[in-house]
């Protein structure tokens, strides 16, 4: 079977900045496991300098990315950058400086295209970012989950005579042309043709313009399924796949984002698609070694290669230097999503012990408003996530199907307690980056603690002072195994989000 032209990794740089170090090692390793393309999803941490506010404290200089970069080139990755053109923008919007180019002022998530700046602000930043992409094919626009498009009254006029495709298309060929102009070949995402892939024909972008088509719901393929991509290709535009490889709550959904990735890589190979580039999202705040095996699979199914639980453990094993045996069936525990359903808010939050849909209970208006505001503010302290996950133990303890929630965190804290004991030993025996090897343990003693409270708070189980002291016991664990892959605020913004609510409420009262 003849490997697909692309077959890469969407490195997504949102909230927490990667530790730096590590990031030099991660790009030599793609190329290792037979990856030739990285994606890199800038936001914040770019050097800009005509708006230098725009830069996380913790983003690469000019030196750093440099280095980066030449690193990842010279490991023989395809770099490609990827600046967002319409949506996802609230890196730059929330900042009082930009605040004015918004669709409205209560969506900071998307720039209204309409206003007179708009196109030039975006072009600014194209520009910075090429200035380091000069020897680069791609450049990736973005344009996804365009949700507001037409809110405003001057965009209400735009929108809809012509309709969103039609006005949608307007703002980027605009912003393509540009691309085009620098010797680049265009990416964009493909959801705005999902309702009709026939109106890309409407949409009249040149046909150079790749469509990057992600689906994160698929499990299994048959042939003929995502007919979309048969449609792009006849109207002239080549197609990316993109499956989710980070699905999950600390660590991935490990069955779902195999078999995700297992159905796309299907559909490359049957379709004659130009490859695939596996995205992976900053919002689920995976650490990035317990994502590895995931992106290992992924190269191998992009060229034809069997994954599955045999290879899995030699990977494994090969990878940290220890038995492996039921590794992968300990993370696919650990990755089990549990989402409890919460009448009014929309979405349903997350007990063990944090995810990102759980800011839908912190914002006033549910999800609604935590679609237009996007996942956080500027300051992460404007979160209280301790007072959050309180509310969310309320709101879990008053539904009236509490007693399905303690029987399903029961069978959870059975896996998480299995999957700790098999992960405390490997990280024991681990003869190979045992920091990350120790930080999977970490992980694994987090979940089950967190568990552990629920039935705590929620059934009266266990009693808060030996939870308290287990869950004090973790933080040092895991500050040294975040501090591995991640740099220092973003290590203590997840310490914030993962370990101290949970202190305070093993501190707390049972709520039974």
């Amino acid at each position: 079977m003849t490997a697909p032209a692309v077959i890469g990794i969407h490195l997504d740089l949102k909230y927490h900045m990667p530790h730096k170090g590590y990031l030099l090692q991660w790009v030599r390793q793609l190329a290792a496991m037979g990856h030739n393309t990285l994606l890199i999803e800038y936001e914040d941490k770019f050097p800009f300098t005509t708006y230098p506010f725009l830069q996380d404290p913790e983003g690469w200089t000019p030196a750093e990315l440099r280095t980066f970069l030449a690193t990842a080139r010279d490991a023989g990755l395809r770099v490609i950058p990827l600046v967002q053109s319409l949506s996802h923008l609230e890196f730059a919007l929330l900042h009082p400086q930009r605040a004015h180019l918004r669709e409205m002022p209560d969506i900071p998530t998307q720039i209204c295209p309409q206003h007179p700046q708009t196109v030039e602000f975006l072009l600014t930043l194209f520009r910075e970012v090429l200035a380091y992409h000069q020897e680069d094919e791609y450049f990736h626009l973005g344009g996804d989950e365009t949700w507001f498009l037409g809110t405003c009254p001057a965009c209400k006029a735009w929108v809809d005579p012509i309709g969103k495709v039609k006005a949608w298309a307007e703002h980027q060929r605009k912003l393509i042309a540009f691309i085009q102009r620098q010797g680049k070949r265009p990416i964009v995402w493909d959801d705005i043709f999902w309702q009709k892939p026939e109106s890309v024909a409407d949409a009249d972008l040149p046909k150079e313009v790749v469509l990057h088509a992600w689906n994160y719901a698929a499990t299994s393929y048959t042939p003929g399924k995502f007919p979309q991509i048969e449609v792009y290709h006849r109207l002239g535009h080549q197609a990316l796949a993109a499956p989710c490889y980070d699905w999950g709550v600390l660590v991935p959904r490990r069955n779902h984002c195999l078999d995700n990735t297992r159905a796309l890589a299907a559909k490359v190979h049957d379709a004659g698609m130009l490859g695939m580039i596996n995205t992976g999202w900053a919002s689920f705040h995976v650490p990035q070694p317990a994502k590895l095996a995931n992106i290992a699979a992924t190269a191998r199914l992009c060229r034809g290669q069997t994954v599955d639980e045999a290879w899995e453990t030699g990977w494994y094993a090969e990878e940290y230097g220890a038995p492996a045996a039921g590794i992968p069936a300990a993370m696919e525990a650990l990755g089990t999503l549990w989402e409890i359903p919460i009448a009014g808010y929309g979405r349903p939050i997350t007990l063990v012990p944090y995810g990102v849909m759980d800011m839908m209970a912190w914002y006033p208006g549910g999800q609604p408003e935590r679609q237009k505001m996007g996942c956080y503010p500027l300051d992460f302290h404007d979160i209280d996530f301790t007072a959050l996950y309180a509310k969310k133990l309320d709101l879990a303890f008053a539904e009236p199907n509490r007693a399905a929630t303690i029987a399903r965190c029961r069978e959870l804290q059975e896996g998480y307690l299995k999957a700790a004991e098999l992960l405390g030993r490997f990280a024991q025996a681990a003869t190979r980056k045992r920091e990350a090897a120790a930080l999977l343990a970490t992980l694994a003693e987090l979940k089950l603690a967190a568990a552990d409270l629920v039935l705590y708070q929620l059934a009266g189980e266990s009693t808060g002072a030996t939870l308290h002291r287990r869950l004090c016991d973790l933080a040092g664990p895991l500050r040294l195994g975040l501090g591995y892959c991640m740099e220092p605020q973003g290590l203590e913004r997840i310490v914030s989000m993962w370990l101290l609510p949970l202190v305070a409420a093993a501190a707390a009262p049972s709520r039974a």
